[in-house]
């Protein structure tokens, strides 16, 4: 009886085939496009996270840190975490009343980023919307 399911398995996959050698690749080729995009995304996040490390000052003179060990300390001197998400789109403060907000770093000078600009989804930036400050160091 086992010889016979053995024989009939073997035959059905000689018959049919083991699967669709296609869908093998291209699931392949998929994971390897998946594994690439993560890759760069991480790359591109870590990269930005270096360039906004640094003391920031808003339009009225208050002064803003990104601590390299994602630290962020705001004009009064609380303190919350930050992360750059979404591939490098977003910018997102962990703490009390802090969220989620799209960035952008303008005016390079000698590989220098000088300019950070905050856009609150809320609009609620006394400063402006984009928010916009002027590297300090």
């Amino acid at each position: 009886m086992k010889l016979f399911i053995g024989l009939l398995v073997a035959g059905s996959l000689v018959i049919f085939g083991c699967g669709d050698d296609d869908k093998v690749a291209n699931f392949s080729e998929n994971l390897e496009e998946d594994l690439e995009d993560l890759a760069t995304e991480a790359l591109t996040e870590a990269l930005l996270e270096d360039l906004l490390v640094g003391t920031w000052v808003d339009p009225d003179g208050d002064e803003y840190t990104f601590t390299s060990d994602r630290v962020f300390i705001d004009e009064v001197g609380d303190q919350y975490t930050w992360s750059i998400i979404e591939g490098g789109d977003k910018l997102e403060f962990s703490g009390d009343y802090y969220g989620t907000y799209s960035f952008r770093m303008a005016e390079e000078v000698d590989g220098q980023w000088n300019e950070l600009h905050i856009t609150d989804p809320d609009d609620d930036f006394s400063i402006g919307n984009p928010a916009i400050f002027r590297r300090v160091n």
